[in-house]
């Protein structure tokens, strides 16, 4: 037990510090992205700059660089939210499947469960039912088919064969084997 909790603060530990190590990197390359914002045209074209009256050809060089920038940052908000949305999907998609999945096995068992009942049932007919609605489990789930092959099997076994006078008759629907 201990063990496992030291496990888990460990983990954790690590989760922290990548987040802590990551938001100094975002702090950092925003401090810096605004330095150059302000102080990038004079750092980068300082020498081609005026000190003093300036002309419109100055204004070209100082707006340029920021003009640039300013587009290179959207461009990056923007990827970086394609790629959050991406990965928001993916995880939706996957908690769709699961849900579908599990959906989708509770059907087949509420399925099963009603023709087990209908199985016990003293209505020959209703019988029937239950044997066909274990027959259509079968062709409809893989997954469930070793579980309900014995049942059918053994229903086909008791119930295969009716006493009807002298004869015998099968019982069998139209359609399956």
């Amino acid at each position: 037990m201990i063990t496992q909790l030291r496990h888990v603060w460990k983990v954790r530990g690590r989760t922290r510090g990548r987040r802590l190590a990551i938001g100094v990197a975002v702090l950092l390359g925003l401090i810096g992205y605004a330095l150059l914002l302000w102080k990038g045209p004079w750092w980068l074209d300082g020498s081609h700059i005026r000190g003093r009256g300036l002309q419109p050809a100055d204004g070209v060089v100082i707006t340029g660089l920021p003009t640039m920038l300013v587009a290179l940052g959207a461009a990056v908000v923007a990827g970086l939210g394609l790629i959050y949305t991406h990965l928001n999907l993916q995880r939706t998609r996957d908690k769709d499947r699961e849900q579908a999945e599990l959906t989708r096995e509770g059907q087949v068992t509420e399925r099963y469960v009603e023709a087990i009942k209908l199985l016990g049932s003293d209505n020959e007919t209703e019988r029937l039912d239950g044997i066909y609605a274990l027959e259509r489990i079968m062709k409809d789930s893989e997954k469930d088919h070793l579980a309900v092959s014995p049942s059918v099997g053994l229903c086909h076994r008791s119930w295969g064969a009716v006493a009807e006078g002298d004869r015998r008759v099968r019982l069998r629907r139209p359609g399956f084997a």
